[in-house]
């Protein structure tokens, strides 16, 4: 009987044993933790692309305001997706590619995740020429953030109208306008 007794306790694991199952689930654990952490930055590095596209965008309309004195035609209060930059034809999208590139843009920033070259770029615009507020949103945003500048725009009932005294252009060399949120980020002193 003795025999019996001493191959049933044989059969249980070491302390070696049990101490390398823990030390493999741990390093399974490890690496897939940092994959998960990996797969967040790649999302949140897109959503920082993004981001930057909008502010490039809004800069870009800017400062074809400023040097032409209107917006880009076809923009007003309706948010419409920019067309795909590498699209050939832009039908049911902003064509800003003719305006914008080169001389402001030195292309039409596309979505990071957009890699087709038909339809729109992933963002869209809308202009309140009243307030002079260029609103775009980054459409394919991820991780269910919103991407966007000036949005939403001003509802149409809140906008006041100011009348401004004429400006005599006649030997003009500067004119900054500091109520004008279109020609300064709102913070600093850099002007557009």
């Amino acid at each position: 009987m003795s025999v019996k007794k001493q191959k049933l306790s044989n059969k249980g694991f070491t302390l070696i044993e049990v101490l390398l199952v823990v030390a493999l689930i741990g390093i399974l654990l490890t690496t897939l933790l940092v994959n998960l952490n990996t797969v967040n930055r790649f999302t949140e590095a897109r959503n920082d692309i993004r981001s930057i596209h909008i502010k490039t965008l809004e800069g870009a309309i800017s400062q074809y305001r400023l040097q032409t004195g209107s917006y880009p035609s076809g923009l007003d209060r309706n948010y419409r997706e920019i067309c795909d930059p590498d699209s050939s034809t832009c039908i049911n999208f902003i064509d800003l590619k003719t305006l914008l590139v080169p001389k402001y843009l030195q292309a039409i920033p596309q979505d990071p995740n957009d890699t087709d070259s038909t339809g729109g770029s992933g963002y869209s615009v809308a202009i309140d020429t009243a307030t002079n507020t260029i609103s775009i949103r980054a459409t394919q945003a991820e991780a269910g953030t919103t991407i966007s500048v000036n949005d939403p725009l001003p509802p149409v009932s809140s906008i006041t109208t100011t009348t401004t005294t004429s400006i005599i252009e006649d030997g003009l060399v500067l004119y900054l306008d500091a109520g004008n949120s279109a020609s300064y980020p709102g913070t600093g002193n850099t002007w557009f």
